[in-house]
Formats: structure tokens, C-alpha cells, sequence
């Protein structure tokens, strides 16, 4: 991906901080004309430079409870595992990792006891996992949703 001319960098940083502005405010704060924005704003999210996205607190949804997890699964066996992995809604996240794990998820559940069941039931129970460590999350400090991954 190529980086952002100074305009569109200009349009992300405001966004970035007021990403529920219309093209018109947009356009407004940054004395750039509305059309100008508009079109930026759509050929960086057809890039799939930016996404413009709803992030919900995950305890309106009853998953208040959140772990981190790493494996190591056999690597014969790592794409069907992954297949598996991401069909469960209790996955939010899968990153492929060097060391000595080869994958780390973001798992969470209503409390304690479900964050374990995915662990128990999902995860420790599959073909080729060798080993693996869970870290039950017990207080967020912070959360910098520019972490958000592109697709």
C-alpha cells in the first residue's frame, strides 16, 4: 500500500478524532471542499485504507469477560485449525505469531467459566494443539481502537 498524500493524511488524522463528522465538517474544519473529502474518504476506504466501523462495548453484548490466548498447533494442522477457530463467536481476533507459540486469539464470554469452556471444549479438544496458555484479562487499562484490524 502506497502512504498518504498530505491531504488524505489530513482527512484521516481529523477523523481519527471525530469520526462521526460529516464530509461537510469534515470539509469545514480543514478547508477542504465537501466534494474533495467525500471522494478521498471513498477511494481510501475502496483501497482498503481506512474502514469506517461501529465498535460496541462488549459488555452490553454479555461478553464482559475477556482472555488472551496462544497455542502452538502442529502446523500440518494449523489451517484446518484456523477454519475451525474463526466460525466460533466467541473469537474476535486470530493472529498468526513466531516463537514459541504460532497463534494468538482474543476470546471472550459472559463470565470466567464460558471464556474456559472455548478454552476446554474449542481450543484443547482440537486436532494438532500441543499446547497453550490462557490469560483471563483482569482489568483493562487501556484499549487504543486504532488497533483495529483492515480487511
Amino acid at each position: 500500500m502506497t502512504r498518504l498524500d498530505p491531504t488524505d493524511a489530513r482527512i484521516v488524522a481529523h477523523l481519527k478524532r471525530h469520526g462521526r463528522l460529516s464530509h461537510r465538517e469534515v470539509s469545514e474544519a480543514l478547508g477542504i471542499p465537501a466534494t474533495t473529502v467525500r471522494q478521498r474518504i471513498q477511494r481510501l476506504e475502496a483501497r482498503k485504507a481506512i474502514r469506517i466501523a461501529l465498535i460496541v462495548d462488549r459488555s452490553i453484548t454479555g461478553r464482559s469477560v475477556a482472555a488472551h490466548v496462544q497455542l502452538y498447533v502442529d502446523p500440518h494442522r494449523l489451517d484446518e485449525f484456523i477454519a475451525h477457530i474463526c466460525a466460533l463467536d466467541e473469537v474476535q481476533f486470530v493472529g498468526r505469531t513466531v516463537g514459541d507459540y504460532n497463534l494468538f486469539l482474543f476470546v471472550s464470554g459472559a463470565d470466567a467459566a464460558a471464556v474456559h469452556a472455548v478454552a476446554r471444549d474449542h481450543l484443547t479438544a482440537a486436532r494438532g494443539v500441543r499446547d497453550l496458555a490462557v490469560s483471563p484479562i483482569a482489568q483493562p487499562v487501556m484499549h487504543d481502537y486504532k488497533m483495529a484490524r483492515l480487511l
